[in-house]
């Protein structure tokens, strides 16, 4: 009974970990969009990148403030007199003993050489990039979950041509035991079929091997658990690219989220040029304080003495030890160095875009190749087949007409499966 219990419970804990999935492509995509770690983080970041732009609104508003103090003072018993003649303005020239003040002051900025024009609009530019960060990394993300589901594809493809080829040697097999059975055969050709059968099964179990491996790996884009037992739907594509090299070089130049941050690098580059110069102006602050003062706290207004004061600041820069002048040429440098890195990129690009599309185009012919050698070789093991069983060839030809349509079938889903990977490719090369 005991035991009965425990495996009832491994069970139930079996069933808890280990789940179903019957997963398109598209639905691998969005799970793996939805449970990235990295998005999730990148995510944050924006929210963060956004916050940082609403606290660069705070430098055009005014600093306020109010402030309440109690002071405690001991005098001399002449300066106790003379505080007594002043009664409650005592205060207000440091002759009291116990005084209180509230305060309320204001500072608003008015020009600082365009220091916060040019921050506000740098935090507008910091979150452009962090939102094609993301775009970045879900274009990543698609791009692999993609590869990892036609891994899948393709794997399940040799599975089921290794089985087929599997289920032609056993009616072969079959055929030469009848054959030798009646004389017309020797027991050479029996073995020569057990032989093939043999030569078969190890392509079967790595085939099955590699299914599993490849399901593991898109489990692991998934971010799913590894025990999950998945199924996909899906099918090759077979669609072609009708643009010319020149315009999917142009598309990619436009499109493409890597050269989209550079420029946007270069703006902020720009930026912090005219920030390094806001240091050559002068900037202009206004303020405004009040305050109130009495020997004693007092609920009556009469018996506070008062006093205000404005006043605007002007503050003129005339030598900060080449400072200014070194911080424009470092922000210039920075600026200049963006330009190389983009020249490259879109060399990089061109080479990217140029390389997945020749593969492409050649991948299409092998298809076209592939998909009429595979209808020939259909035809002809079923004239050897034909031929085998009227004792015309013999079981060496009918092997080697399965082996020719078996390579036939194998190379058709490679090329199926290359085609596919190159079309990947391009759209990837293509910033989609």
């Amino acid at each position: 009974m005991k035991k009965i219990l425990i495996s009832f419970f491994l069970l139930i804990i079996l069933s808890i970990y280990i789940s179903s999935e019957t997963l398109t492509l598209e639905t691998s995509i969005e799970i793996a969009l939805r449970n990235d770690s990295i998005i999730k983080v990148l995510k944050e970041e924006l929210k963060q990148a956004k916050l940082q732009k609403l606290q660069s609104y705070s430098a055009f508003y005014p600093e306020i403030s109010a402030e309440g103090l109690y002071l405690k003072q001991g005098f001399p018993l002449s300066m106790k007199l003379m505080a007594e003649q002043f009664g409650p303005g005592a205060a207000e020239f440091g002759l009291a003993e116990d005084s209180y003040s509230a305060s309320l002051s204001v500072t608003q900025p008015l020009f600082l050489g365009g220091l916060r024009y040019y921050g506000l609009k740098m935090s507008d530019i910091s979150i452009k990039i962090k939102e094609n960060e993301i775009k970045l990394r879900e274009n990543k993300l698609k791009y692999n979950v993609k590869k990892s589901f036609y891994n899948v594809l393709i794997a399940e493809q040799f599975i089921k041509i290794y089985q087929e080829s599997l289920e032609l040697a056993n009616e072969q097999l079959k055929i030469a035991q009848v054959r030798f059975e009646s004389g017309e055969a020797s027991d050479f050709d029996v073995l020569r079929a057990q032989v093939q059968i043999s030569n078969l099964r190890p392509s079967l179990y790595r085939a099955e091997n590699n299914l599993a491996l490849t399901k593991s790996f898109l489990l692991t884009q998934l971010n799913l658990p590894i025990f999950t037992d998945l199924e996909i739907q899906g099918a090759f594509e077979t669609r072609s690219i009708h643009q010319s090299l020149k315009d999917l070089l142009n598309e990619a130049y436009s499109t493409r989220i890597e050269l989209q941050t550079l420029k946007l690098t270069e703006e902020i580059a720009d930026f912090s040029v005219n920030i390094a110069k806001s240091g050559y102006y002068p900037s202009l602050i206004f303020s405004y304080g009040y305050s109130e003062t009495n020997t004693k706290l007092d609920l009556d207004p009469d018996t506070w003495s008062a006093s205000w004061n404005t006043a605007f600041v002007i503050s003129i820069p005339l030598f900060k030890g080449f400072k200014t002048r070194l911080a424009v040429q470092e922000a210039k440098s920075r600026k200049e160095s963006i330009k190389p890195v983009i020249v490259s990129l879109q060399n990089g690009i061109s080479i990217q875009i140029k390389s997945a599309y020749l593969n492409l185009q050649s991948s299409e012919r092998i298809l076209e190749s592939s998909d009429e050698n595979i209808k020939q070789a259909v035809r002809y093991i079923e004239i050897v087949q034909t031929a085998y069983e009227s004792g015309m060839v013999t079981s060496l030809d009918l092997m080697n007409a399965q082996f020719t349509l078996t390579q036939a079938r194998v190379e058709q889903a490679r090329s199926q499966y290359e085609y596919q990977v190159n079309l990947i490719e391009l759209e990837y090369a293509l910033g989609k």
